[in-house]
């Protein structure tokens, strides 16, 4: 990927954005980790310009969002969304959004929760000098698979499949600590269907250790429908039940349902 000015000067734009935010946080008490190309793109990448960034990626639990969402207005943030389906907050700054999520991909698609991010989170340093809390490495490298596979892996952008094909060459990754949290999120299917679709050593070897607890029968029907329209209905439905915990089915597909009916409203 060709670094570009203009790559550079959004990274920027959203450094200082996600700066400010992280001081919200702190202020307002709220336990927060930042995801995706906010962090990736100087985690994994030589040059940050080589990663485009269009917002800031934040999990918090779902408890403090009203917290935090009045914490940063008071702060000049703009509130842009708030609440829906996804229990989302959008919040801006000057021309940065800052995504705050409190789920993990979309719900009821794992058993992973932001509380597990939270509590795995390490401090990093940002170039530009101040502290982020991220999720340990392998436990990103499951945020990230599950967001192409919430992007319905063909679908999904190019820097976010890159993100996920690099992270699992960082270091402190751990394929024995990927799987074990893949197993733990009820995620074995959804990881397999990733894997085989970035490829490479390590995925082929992720994939290798968590086909036996992956559903056959949803392998077999992701494959079929992906080959015909990842763009139809059955096809979206069908990624909202990849959680291999047939417990969260009811609830995954009721906010699916939720989500697209608030969309075309």
């Amino acid at each position: 990927m060709k670094p570009s000015r203009d790559a550079w000067v959004a990274q920027m734009a959203g450094a200082r954005a996600l700066a400010k935010f992280l001081d919200v946080a702190r202020e307002a008490r709220v336990e927060v980790v930042i995801v995706k190309g906010a962090v990736t793109a100087f985690l994994l990448y030589d040059d940050v310009a080589e990663r485009p960034v269009v917002d800031v990626d934040a999990r918090i639990r779902p408890r403090d969002r009203v917290t935090l969402r009045e914490a940063a207005k008071k702060r000049g943030f703009r509130v842009l969304e708030d609440g829906g389906p996804y229990d989302k907050l959008a919040l801006a700054l000057g021309d940065v959004v800052v995504d705050v999520e409190c789920h993990v991909g979309a719900p009821g698609m794992t058993q992973l929760r932001t509380e597990h991010l939270l509590a795995s989170a390490v401090d990093v340093v940002h170039p530009l000098g101040f502290h982020v809390p991220v999720p340990h490495v392998s436990l990103h490298a499951l945020v990230l698979a599950i967001n192409c596979f919430k992007d319905k892996l063909g679908l999904a952008t190019a820097w976010a499949l890159e993100d996920a094909r690099r992270v699992v060459h960082a270091n402190g990754f751990s394929i024995d600590t990927f799987v074990a949290r893949a197993r733990e999120a009820r995620a074995s299917s959804l990881v397999v269907l990733v894997a085989e679709h970035l490829g490479g050593d390590v995925w082929d070897e992720v994939r290798r250790r968590v086909l036996a607890d992956a559903r056959p029968s949803y392998l077999v029907a992701y494959r079929w429908l992906a080959g015909r329209s990842r763009e139809g209905a059955a096809f979206r439905a069908l990624t909202r039940i990849a959680s291999d915990a047939p417990i969260a089915w009811p609830r995954a597909l009721v906010t699916a349902a939720a989500f697209e009916w608030t969309s075309r409203s």
